[in-house]
């Protein structure tokens, strides 16, 4: 994945207010109280700005550009002053772990190539978290950029094993769970990134 920051030059810019000039108050009266509010007018000249390009499939599109671009502000094009196309920013991303009655057969498979897929992915800069999820959903790391940390939280993940429910809710068994009896799995697609 490549992120594109890229910088927008104001053009006619004001300088900024000089040192110990007070920031522009509108004088208007809050509701709430009889002080005027203040309002802080700053000019930037400088605006980074990061992005993703993807085609109409989700696709990432590559090798742009700072020619393929056009900025407006207020119906005025805008002169892009830098351009760089990144590929190597940090990564921040959550690893979910299905610890549902359903996967008692595979999840320390899960618990291995979850491990695996860290450990190759991530480098010093980036941060994960870990969290299991069945019946609730359970942080078992917090954000860390430590792989022994990440794996010890996924050898924390344990299959819910009692059945005393008589199904999963929703898909025509058993009453809705209270925490700790049933195998099911309450997240289902309820997760959008």
């Amino acid at each position: 994945m490549a992120a594109a920051p890229f910088s927008v030059a104001q053009q006619n810019a004001a300088p900024p207010p000089a040192q110990g000039q007070q920031p522009a108050s509108s004088g208007q009266k809050s509701p709430d109280s009889q002080e005027p509010t203040t309002t802080l007018k700053v000019n930037v000249n400088v605006v980074q700005l990061f992005f993703n390009v993807k085609e109409k499939h989700g696709g990432l599109v590559p090798n742009l550009k700072k020619d393929d671009f056009e900025i407006y502000e207020d119906g005025k094009p805008q002169t892009i002053k830098y351009f760089a196309a990144e590929s190597n920013l940090p990564l921040t991303l959550g690893m979910m772990i299905d610890a549902s009655g359903s996967q008692r057969n595979v999840i320390d498979m899960e618990k291995e190539v979850g491990g695996a897929f860290l450990r190759q992915i991530l480098t010093d800069k980036d941060e994960a978290y870990v969290i299991s999820f069945d019946i609730t959903v359970d942080l078992l790391q917090d954000f860390t950029r430590d792989n022994h940390r990440l794996q010890a939280a996924l050898n924390k993940a344990k299959v819910n094993v009692d059945y005393s429910s008589g199904g999963i809710p929703g898909m025509g068994g058993g009453p809705v769970p209270q925490r700790g009896n049933s195998p099911g799995t309450l997240l289902y697609d309820a997760v959008y990134l």
